[in-house]
This record gives C-alpha cells, sequence and structure tokens, in this order.
C-alpha cells in the first residue's frame, strides 16, 4: 500500500482530491437487466440491430406511393392490411395501397402513409385519399435512432428505468454492473442503548446505527451493523479487524475526537489502517478521519454526534460509495437556492447548516435552515433535505441571497 501524508484539518476540497486519488473502483459481476436499475454499469453497452430493423409506420393509415396521390381526393384499391409485428412482400404499384397499422413494416413500392383519419372507406373495399403527402412522411426509416455497432449505454453511468429500456433494446439480457458496496457500521459508546430501551442515568439511545443503515441502504449499499462497541481500545480492535473482513466501506461513529476514551484513531493504525485524513476544516464534523486498510477497504470514522455524522457520511462516505462504482460524485457544481431566513458568517471552517429546500410557484428553489439546536440534535433535522454549504469565513447571508447547497434528499417531493 503506498504511503502517503496525513491531510490534518483538510479542507472540503482537499477532501475530495484525496478520496479521488486513494478510492479503488470495486468488484465487477453480471446480473439479469431485471436486477440492474440504480446499478453502475462497468461495460458500455452496443447495440446489435439497427433501430427500427425496417422502414416503419409512425401512424395508423394506409402505405401509399406519394406520387399517386397529388393534393389529395384520389381512389385506390386496397391490397390487403399489415399489423404490427406482420411482414408483406406484396408491392405497391400504381393506383394501390395497403392498410396498416403503426409500428408494421413498409411494403415494398411505398413511400409514406396517409393518417387514417385523412381517409374515407368507400363500400367496394376502395379507399378515397383525401390528401397530398410527401414522400417519406409518417415513416421512420430503418437505423435512423441508431445503427448495429452503435455504443448506447456509456459506462460508467448509474441506470435508470429509462437505461433499463434502452438496454432491452440493444438486447442486452444480463449487464456487467459494480458490485452493491458492502457498508460496515460500528457504533462506538458505554453509553449507548438501543432504541427499545428506556434510556437511565447518563444512558442515551443509539441514533446513529440506524441512521447510518438508513443512509447506505437509500444508496444501494448492502449495510452490516456490527452494533455499539465499549470505548476500550481491545474491544475497538477486535471490532474494527472483523468488520474489515466483511466490508468495502467501514462506517465507524464516536471515538474520533480528543478525549480520554476516544480510541478509535489509535485502533484503526493498529488494525493496519493507513489515515489519509486526520480532522477537517467543517463545522459541524471536525473530528473526521479517512483511511484505507491494507485489503483496499475505506474506512471512514465519523463524529458521534447524530448531526455530524449525517454530515460527514454525505461529505465522505456517499462519495467513497460513488467512487468505488468508478462513477464521478463531484463532476457537477452545488446547485443554488434563494435563502428565506438569515445565516450567520462563518469562521475559519466551511459551515453545513441542515435545511430544506422547496420548489416555489414560479420554478425557483428556496432554501430554508433548520431550527436544528447543535451537532447533538437530530430532531431538528427531521425535514432537511439539504446542507447550506457556506465557504470558510464567508459573511453572514441575508434573506433572498443565493447559498450553495449538497441535496441529502429528494427536494421534489
Amino acid at each position: 500500500m503506498e504511503t502517503r501524508p496525513t491531510l490534518e484539518y483538510a479542507g472540503v476540497d482537499e477532501a475530495r482530491d484525496r478520496l479521488r486519488s486513494i478510492v479503488p473502483a470495486g468488484r465487477t459481476e453480471l446480473v439479469p437487466l431485471a436486477s440492474s436499475l440504480n446499478r453502475a454499469l462497468a461495460n458500455s453497452i452496443t447495440t446489435d440491430v439497427d433501430d427500427p430493423p425496417f422502414h416503419r409506420a409512425m401512424m395508423d393509415g394506409y402505405a401509399v406511393r406519394s406520387g399517386d396521390l397529388g393534393d389529395g381526393g384520389v381512389s385506390l384499391e386496397v391490397l390487403g392490411d399489415i399489423p404490427a409485428g406482420a411482414t408483406s412482400n406484396t408491392e405497391i404499384t400504381e393506383g394501390k395501397c395497403v392498410h396498416i397499422n403503426t409500428g408494421a413494416p413498409i411494403p415494398p413500392g411505398a413511400d409514406a402513409v396517409v393518417p387514417v383519419e385523412d381517409t374515407t372507406l368507400a363500400p367496394d373495399g376502395r379507399v378515397l385519399i383525401q390528401v397530398g403527402v410527401a414522400e417519406g412522411r409518417h415513416i421512420a426509416r430503418r437505423g435512423v435512432n441508431t445503427r448495429a455497432g452503435d455504443v448506447v449505454l456509456h459506462a460508467p453511468m448509474r441506470l435508470d428505468a429509462v437505461a433499463m429500456g434502452v438496454a432491452a433494446a440493444a438486447g442486452a439480457a444480463k449487464l456487467s454492473v459494480y458490485s452493491s458496496p458492502r457498508i460496515g457500521i460500528i457504533t462506538t459508546g458505554a453509553e449507548l442503548v438501543s432504541p427499545d430501551c428506556f434510556p437511565e442515568g447518563g444512558q442515551i439511545r443509539n441514533s446513529n446505527g440506524p441512521q447510518l443503515r438508513g443512509l447506505a441502504e437509500s444508496c444501494g449499499c448492502i449495510a452490516i451493523d456490527f452494533g455499539v462497541v465499549e470505548d476500550d481500545r481491545k474491544s475497538l480492535c477486535t471490532a474494527i479487524a472483523a468488520a474489515l473482513e466483511q466490508s468495502d466501506i467501514l462506517c465507524i461513529t464516536g471515538g474520533v475526537s480528543m478525549g480520554a476514551h476516544d480510541h478509535v484513531p489509535e485502533c484503526l493504525e493498529r488494525c493496519g489502517v493507513q489515515l489519509h485524513i486526520r480532522k477537517m476544516r467543517i463545522k459541524p464534523g471536525k473530528p473526521v478521519h479517512v483511511g484505507i486498510a491494507e485489503g483496499g477497504q475505506v474506512v471512514c470514522a465519523l463524529p458521534g454526534n447524530p448531526v455530524s455524522a449525517m454530515v460527514g457520511f454525505h461529505l465522505l462516505v456517499k462519495p467513497t460509495i460513488d467512487l468505488r462504482q468508478n462513477l464521478n460524485p463531484f463532476k457537477n457544481p452545488h446547485p443554488v437556492a434563494k435563502l428565506s431566513d438569515a445565516i450567520k458568517p462563518t469562521t475559519n471552517r466551511t459551515t453545513l447548516v441542515p435545511a430544506h429546500v422547496a420548489v416555489e410557484d414560479d420554478g425557483s428553489l428556496h432554501i430554508s435552515p433548520s431550527s436544528w439546536r447543535g451537532s447533538g440534535d437530530p430532531f431538528g433535522c427531521i425535514n432537511a433535505n439539504a446542507l447550506i454549504l457556506r465557504p470558510e469565513n464567508a459573511p453572514a447571508a441575508e434573506p433572498g441571497a443565493w447559498v450553495r447547497f449538497l441535496p441529502t434528499g429528494s427536494i421534489f417531493g
């Protein structure tokens, strides 16, 4: 494993650059098309057929020779019917036509389609064409969409429903995708009890474990919760070593600051993890640590306060998930929204403020800071779907100012 200097108190951009350089792409696997939704495509897909594979009717109506029609008012003999899925070798000659359905192949000799609403069927079976049409009208020429051998899906990309449809049209019944990362979760702290326990004395309920599991699974990952580990070196080292064997990415919360019982950074190094980031210039979430284990696993040690853990996940873990799948999480600039309430100036740390983004009637985005009371208050973030991103040493921002934000949930519903 290459040794690189640890970044101390890294800025946001420094941390992103380091993640780009250290996070390895993960394994790939072949999956059925039906199981590919939200997976990251590993190999580009080419189509094996022209699309459409024949000259195709785009309307229900009559396949005609455009030169026979003039300006319309022409009666033609109807030779038959071509439904979608059928073919016909009957050649359309002068004064003749064929009834055709949308999607059916154009028969030989025909060069246009007249929509059925522009025709009248006579009692004798002939059809009166009421309008003239130009050559090629209402016909999709063979290969107009794509040609056999064309790349139709470029890797890497995350597959959505439209991409699945394209893959199906290209004949890709199985796709090479990146394996869903396995995210191990360790929560530290002797004070933590499970959600079904009533806390007594100095106890608090473990909210970080469920929060991180939900965040991981919402990113399409396989979450493995290793439970709560006490704040002692032996227990932590044992738990970290065991979790690394089963994880591609390991998230640890708590025990990363400078208290007497904050042993996580030391235990990571004892387990062979090379630390690349040791604390960041962010608020909240300053004590974060990021490292790479000897087997290539990425370790993100996050603060124990629930809002800080959430911020660390979106800043570090989520980009790591994308990088493991060869995706670029940093290719797009942060979106902007109009601020509804004033926010304070920042210090020498990038400040991330939980907030709610909404689409106004005029289509603009407005963002409202959440009424949270610090990094230990998960209740104040219940409606947050974004983090306002304020740079270091930024002045106060007044209502109506445009501010950048990091989406953490859907802003459309």
